[in-house]
């Protein structure tokens, strides 16, 4: 499993406990009804900037489990209001659009 940096722009600034317990592992209810809660869990969570109504976290997860991101912070009562990704493995995306690929070699890994 390669990392996946995002860049997630939120309705607020989760506090150091609450990032915590992010990094710790959470219980997120079910995507289906039925289902059992899954255990998720961010391996790095960080504050980048916030402003007077919204915040920007840095998250990295190994995985990248479907909506993890939303998943994990809405326990939390925060909503994900942008989501870009930024980074997969050692390669930074850049200005790469959606959809738009780019060659790479192993001189940049």
């Amino acid at each position: 499993h390669l990392e996946k940096e995002y860049h997630v722009q939120v309705s607020r600034a989760p506090s150091r406990e609450e990032m915590e317990q992010m990094k710790k592992g959470v219980l997120v209810p079910p995507r289906v009804f039925g289902e059992s809660p899954e255990q998720m869990r961010m391996a790095d969570v960080r504050v980048l900037r916030t402003g007077e109504k919204t915040a920007w976290l840095s998250v990295v997860l190994h995985e990248g489990k479907n909506r993890e991101i939303r998943r994990i912070l809405q326990t939390f009562e925060i909503e994900v209001l942008r989501l870009v990704r930024v980074r997969i493995g050692n390669w930074a995306l850049g200005n790469l659009k959606p959809g738009e690929i780019s060659k790479l070699s192993l001189d940049n890994a």
